[in-house]
């Protein structure tokens, strides 16, 4: 019995891994005083859904950090873990700058401050397609 467990698991695991094809790739320098941290990230996506794709969403972890009112900081709260609620406005963090590339043409981004972006691409992505953005 458990070796047939153990082949249902690996078995599954393969599956698992395989049908995961997007890759992140990420250049990060932080500031000689250490408050600043710069980014430069190469994101290949791939749409695997049933339908074309207008934007991609992604999650801005440094917009979650921002003030006081995001829904991070509440789930914080509710964990009992008050330090974001009661840190000061300099402690917190924010995005200064971002700029999103597809094939050397740059992409605008309405709400930067926000904690979820949504990337228009130049084209719709249609299923099956993939697409490289480049982040700095």
């Amino acid at each position: 019995m458990k070796k047939i467990s153990v082949a249902i698991f690996l078995f599954l695991g393969f599956v698992h891994i395989s049908a995961q094809k997007d890759s992140i790739y990420i250049d990060a320098k932080l500031s000689s005083d250490r408050k600043i941290l710069e980014v430069e990230q190469r994101i290949v996506y791939h749409n695997q859904t049933e339908k074309s794709l207008e934007n991609i969403k992604l999650l801005n972890w440094i917009g979650a950090y921002k003030n006081r009112k995001t829904p991070l900081v509440y789930r914080k709260l509710e964990d009992r873990n008050s330090d974001l609620h009661f840190a000061k406005a300099k402690d917190l963090g924010k995005l200064l700058e971002l700029n999103i590339d597809q094939n050397n043409h740059s992409l605008v981004i309405e709400k930067k401050d926000q904690e979820n972006l949504y990337v228009p691409l130049q084209k719709p992505l249609q299923k099956g397609e993939s697409v490289v953005l480049v982040l700095k």
